[in-house]
């Protein structure tokens, strides 16, 4: 049996990260239990690290399930530290992705302000242009929202560099959301 390559190794890694921090729920610390919170998340921000200037990481806005606590929000960061587990993968040995995690409440008015903005977005899901750019090592971004549906439904946004004109509101409004909430992140840190 042929043993894996570094490059097995580091792409089974990575998608094993990119699992976890797509549903970072289940990473410990588990968020508190007392609000019931839904594993189903609302808005979820991510960084795929792929510019190696920023790691992958993702911001995830979870909500409870129960209507009188329905003004209560948690979000949840999670971020690869990749610099260990890289190396060790480059020394072919196994690695379980370490991930950090902080969690902040979102309880404020400037969130549903958030949502209202991007509520109002109009947006294309394809261009006709048929010019294409290719670039490596660029960040890739993305947005999520999720409805509080059980199966939600989804509208997922992804970019790098080049977009259509028209997600340029979407974008700017993610950027702000994604700065609201490490603010909030940083003050309940302190």
């Amino acid at each position: 049996m042929n043993e894996d390559s570094g490059t097995d190794k580091f792409f089974h890694l990575n998608v094993e990260v990119r699992g976890l921090l797509e549903h970072s729920y289940r990473l410990h610390p588990q968020i508190p239990d007392e609000l019931k919170w839904t594993s189903n998340p609302r808005i979820q921000l991510w960084d795929e690290g792929g510019g190696w200037d920023t790691p992958a990481s993702t911001l995830t806005v979870y909500e409870p399930w129960t209507p009188e606590t329905e003004t209560r929000r948690i979000v949840r960061e999670a971020v690869w530290d990749s610099d260990g587990d890289l190396k060790s993968v480059y020394k072919h040995e196994y690695v379980s992705p370490t991930i950090i995690v902080r969690d902040a409440y979102v309880s404020s008015d400037k969130y549903k302000l958030f949502m209202e903005q991007l509520s109002q977005c109009s947006i294309s899901f394809m261009s006709n242009s048929g010019e294409g750019r290719v670039d490596d090592d660029v960040d890739v971004e993305g947005f999520a929202y999720f409805s509080a549906d059980d199966p939600a439904a989804a509208i997922r946004l992804s970019w790098g560099l080049e977009f259509p004109d028209d997600w340029q509101g979407v974008i700017e409004i993610a950027s702000e959301l994604k700065s609201y909430l490490r603010s909030l992140l940083e003050s309940q840190g302190e």
